[in-house]
């Protein structure tokens, strides 16, 4: 009886919204939910990618810069010279605040408006929305949040513009 209690009660108390999407089986939900994110954040995003070659995400993030959002991308200096598809420049120019971390940037993150955080293996490139087995949580417990966006200022402080 008291598991059964205890179960009842986490359930009842836990409010966070959590979902895991499994790639590339989740694929066209997880686009539309990162597109929905990106699209309804008022404040700020913040991510750090690895690889960041998606187009329409960067469209999408230029888009929200235009709307007053505050963007910031930290980004990996090795992808940045080495691969022609990087939305590094594209994003700087449309007054997105680009760092390059000072070590191998390996981190899948992004943080929409303080609230929702995306963690996981995906890279935010074409390639890794059709071919990989990637693997995506996406969360607003407060616990998850705030650890990220610890993370995202120490990447900052690290980081050179």
């Amino acid at each position: 009886m008291k598991i059964i209690l205890s179960l009842l009660l986490c359930t009842v108390f836990s409010f966070a919204k959590e979902f895991i999407y499994f790639l590339p089986k989740d694929s066209a939900a997880l686009q539309k939910h990162i597109e929905k994110l990106i699209k309804t954040s008022q404040s700020n995003i913040d991510i750090a990618m690895y690889n960041f070659g998606h187009k329409g995400f960067s469209k999408l993030l230029n888009k929200s810069v235009k709307n007053g959002v505050d963007v910031s991308v930290v980004f990996d200096e090795k992808k940045v010279k080495t691969d022609k598809k990087s939305r590094y420049n594209y994003l700087k120019e449309k007054g997105v605040n680009c760092f390059i971390a000072n070590k191998k940037m390996h981190i899948k993150m992004a943080i929409f408006d303080d609230k929702t955080v995306m963690i996981g293996s995906l890279n935010w490139s074409e390639a890794s929305f059709e071919d990989n087995y990637e693997i995506i949580y996406i969360t607003d417990d407060k616990k998850v949040v705030n650890k990220s966006k610890k993370i995202f200022i120490d990447l900052k402080k690290y980081s050179k513009k």
